[in-house]
């Protein structure tokens, strides 16, 4: 190969490193975590699934896994919903924090409701725009 055809080749070989380091490395690294978590999974782990719900494993299957999420409630769900194996101190920590929800009825001042003379406007602004169509 002369100069000018290596030359040439130079910029696609600098694109197929590039992918390779910034794409293929990092998705095989998830790849590995992902294996990892499942391995890490036991029964009477705590997890946290990846919508936010906290739970304990009470069952595992090849493809599946029941939480206990409340004392006497389980859910059935894919292993692939399991966003981490929580360590003994985040399990505590969890365990320990305040679920109280206030007590108050009344709305609270950042609660911004739509009087009725606004909702007029804009269903007006709604027909007048369908109309124009």
């Amino acid at each position: 190969m002369s100069g000018d055809q290596l030359g040439a080749l130079l910029p696609l070989l600098l694109l197929v490193l590039a992918f390779v380091f910034l794409v293929m490395r990092p998705a095989r690294n998830r790849q590995r975590q992902a294996a990892a978590l499942q391995q890490a999974l036991s029964v009477e782990s705590q997890v946290m699934l990846t919508s936010g719900v906290f739970g304990k494993v009470t069952w595992l299957g090849e493809e599946t896994l029941r939480v206990e999420i409340a004392p006497e409630t389980t859910i059935r769900v894919h292993r692939q919903a399991v966003g981490r194996v929580l360590s003994d101190e985040e399990a505590a920590r969890m365990v320990n924090e305040p679920d109280e929800v206030p007590d108050s009825t009344e709305p609270s001042d950042t609660d911004e409701s739509m009087d009725d003379e606004s909702m007029d406007d804009e269903s007006m602004d709604t027909e007048q725009r369908d109309k124009g169509d």
